[in-house]
């Protein structure tokens, strides 16, 4: 399962704080969101749908998404504050460009090693 991150740290169009969470269907609607752009209502899957995939990959690049990166893969856990965090459990594989990367911590959790296909 391929995603993209948002820079407030969304998936899908899972925000942060999204009720999509208690909403026991697999498809919702989502109104237009005020913090981000574009300002339209979407369509988005249960966020633990990405729970059932084998092997999510999140892409993101580009320096306006360090900082966010860096909170994913901070000290603190909390899926529906940062959601893009369902990607960062064993066989997740996170793509960064080097900008990107830039906010990893020093040092990323035992729990959440780098996953190299073919190794």
């Amino acid at each position: 399962m391929l995603v993209g991150i948002g820079s407030d740290g969304h998936l899908f169009s899972v925000f942060p704080g999204s009720a999509t969470w208690d909403d026991p269907r697999w498809v919702q609607a989502v109104p237009a969101p005020t913090h981000i752009t574009p300002h339209v209502a979407r369509i988005t899957l249960h966020p633990r749908i990405v729970t059932a995939a084998r092997m999510p990959m999140a892409v993101t690049f580009g320096a306006g998404k360090a900082a966010i990166v860096g909170q994913v893969f901070g000290s603190r856990r909390d899926e529906r504050a940062l959601p893009a965090q369902l990607v960062r459990r064993p066989g997740g594989l996170w793509i960064l460009d080097e900008a990107a990367a830039g906010g990893l911590p020093t040092s990323l959790p035992v729990e959440h090693p780098p996953v190299m296909p073919g190794r």
